[in-house]
């Protein structure tokens, strides 16, 4: 399962793409430092989403001057609640 999206934000300088995947079980998303040893809905993908979001970051072509944002973890409800792999995919800011 693949979402693509536009991001958004108030800095008309913000640019780049970046993908997000379900963090590993048991792991924070980016940004944060909370860990949590309980099980996720979600997390019976772990490795095939990770595998996803890489493979399909690294084939995302970037605009000159554009930052590359990387591969981050989030748990975001399309993420959690996809019966299969899954990543979500911001091409870039309007």
């Amino acid at each position: 399962f693949v979402s693509l999206h536009a991001n958004y934000a108030g800095n008309r300088q913000a640019s780049g793409r970046e993908t997000y995947v379900l963090p590993l079980a048991g792991h924070p998303p980016t940004g944060s430092e909370t860990l949590s040893a309980r099980p996720r809905a979600g997390n019976s993908h772990d490795l095939h989403n990770t595998l996803l979001g890489y493979h399909i970051h690294r084939q995302i072509p970037g605009r000159r001057h554009s930052a590359d944002r990387g591969l981050r973890r989030a748990r975001f409800q399309v993420l959690r609640q996809a019966p299969c792999a899954a990543a979500l995919v911001e091409v870039g800011f309007l």
